[in-house]
């Protein structure tokens, strides 16, 4: 079980770098436009930035709260040794989890890319990347934790 619990771990860091790159991805953009159209201030200059900077973060707690939930059903001892016995659903639960833990640690940093092409916020981008990379990091279990949770 531990072999499988060290491949999955390989392959689950392999699957956040990946996630990880679109960071800079768009990091770049992000940069190249604030200093190639020095004078950009977003698609829609005119309206509330508090308003929309308000219902952004209002979306990034609630994927971040429905994040920390979803990780905790899933990493419950309960449902991992619901798949204890078969090997191939227990491998396959721990990647579905992964997967949405991952997607749901995109949504900051969309959601910052957004902020920054209708406001021109930059420091929330930036606010939200961080974000993003943290909630990676926390999105890969370790091995230990799983052993852990496998064990009682």
């Amino acid at each position: 079980m531990n072999e499988v619990l060290r491949e999955f771990r390989k392959s689950s860091l392999w699957m956040g770098f990946f996630a990880g790159t679109f960071i800079f991805m768009y990091l770049g953009v992000v940069l190249i436009i604030k200093y190639a159209f020095i004078y950009f201030e977003g698609f829609i200059p005119g309206f509330s930035k508090t308003i929309l900077r308000a219902v952004i973060y209002a979306v990034i707690a609630a994927s971040v709260a429905f994040l920390f939930h979803l990780r905790k059903r899933r990493y419950s001892r309960e449902a991992l040794n619901l798949h204890k016995g078969d090997v191939h659903e227990l491998v396959k639960h721990l990647v579905n989890t992964v997967i949405f833990l991952i997607a749901l640690s995109e949504v900051p940093l969309i959601s910052g890319f957004f902020l920054f092409f209708l406001g021109a916020m930059y420091y929330d981008f930036y606010f939200m990347a961080a974000l993003t990379a943290a909630l990676l990091y926390t999105s890969i279990p370790t091995v230990e934790f799983l052993e852990k949770r496998l064990s009682a």
